[in-house]
């Protein structure tokens, strides 16, 4: 039987988060905290590719202490972004790691102040995203994102998260949606940015229908719009088979907070860790159910 799908069906094999190792045991002096704005302290090389990444800036999306120095987990600012090299980019797409984000000890970190907002952040990874999926490589390569990826891997990576074997078991029930439910909890990585994968519900009468489009520019200040970005803060605990996983996000604009379905959300720019992971949740609820 065929199976419904998504507007929009690129994807791209999920990329290992880049580590940069550092030869100290001490636990430095700074405390730092989720959301603080770091820069990169001077003489720092990327580890990768032996780029002098001295002054780039982000924020802490989280803190690893299992370490005496602590593990921090960085996502760019946008001028960092903005500033990065071509190489890096390049580079990067074709050896399979995550150029937007990187972990870093505290020591090789010092306080700053954010330089923009988290809006500005997603808004500059759409805009470099879809730059680089419309180039080519001068080697043959298509793209840095690919375009593609074989309906059965994505099976096989579900069934994988569902601990089944048989298409027939992947069906939505609350079994597998507790599965899902703990699976997204250990594997999301925070900070999450998301947008509308198309209109939601209550926008069709609008999007699609006769709906007065100063009533829906009004409406869209309190309520959740696809075209809006959103942090997803927490996945409710309540789901069920009608409305699948639900995740409370806050609006990057003007911080209200909705629970949206995690079906209706795709992550902000197809190099984003967490793309794939919610493109294969989104892909198993509404083709299972």
């Amino acid at each position: 039987m065929a199976k419904k799908a998504r507007k929009k069906k690129k994807k791209e094999t999920k990329k290992k988060q880049r580590v940069i190792k550092n030869e100290t045991t001490h636990r430095p002096k700074v405390e730092f905290s989720v959301d603080d704005s770091v820069v990169i302290k001077e003489g720092i090389l990327d580890p990768d590719y032996g780029n002098d990444i001295s002054g780039w800036q982000g924020r802490i999306y989280e803190i690893d202490d299992n370490f005496d120095d602590p593990l921090i987990r960085i996502e760019w600012d946008s001028m960092t972004l903005r500033n990065m090299p071509r190489s890096v980019i390049e580079d990067s797409e074709k050896d399979g790691l995550v150029w937007s984000k990187m972990d870093l000890y505290a020591s090789d970190l010092e306080p700053s102040k954010h330089r923009d907002s988290e809006e500005e952040v997603a808004k500059t990874l759409e805009m470099i995203s879809e730059k680089y999926d419309l180039e080519e490589f001068d080697d043959g390569d298509t793209g840095l994102i690919k375009d593609e990826i074989e309906i059965d891997q994505q099976m096989k990576r579900i069934q994988a998260i569902l601990k089944v074997n048989d298409e027939d078991d992947m069906v939505v029930n609350d079994e597998n949606l507790e599965k899902y439910f703990q699976y997204l909890n250990k594997n999301i990585a925070f900070l999450c940015i998301v947008t509308g994968i198309e209109d939601f519900r209550w926008e069709e009468f609008y999007v699609l229908g006769p709906g007065d489009q100063d009533e829906y520019e009004e409406l869209k200040k309190t309520q959740p719009s696809y075209t809006d970005h959103y942090r997803i803060l927490s996945f409710d605990d309540h789901y069920d088979e009608d409305n699948g996983i639900l995740a409370n996000v806050r609006r990057v604009s003007d911080k209200r907070k909705f629970t949206l379905p995690l079906e209706d959300l795709e992550a902000v720019g197809r190099t984003s860790i967490n793309y794939q992971i919610l493109d294969d949740y989104s892909v198993w609820f509404v083709n299972y159910r």
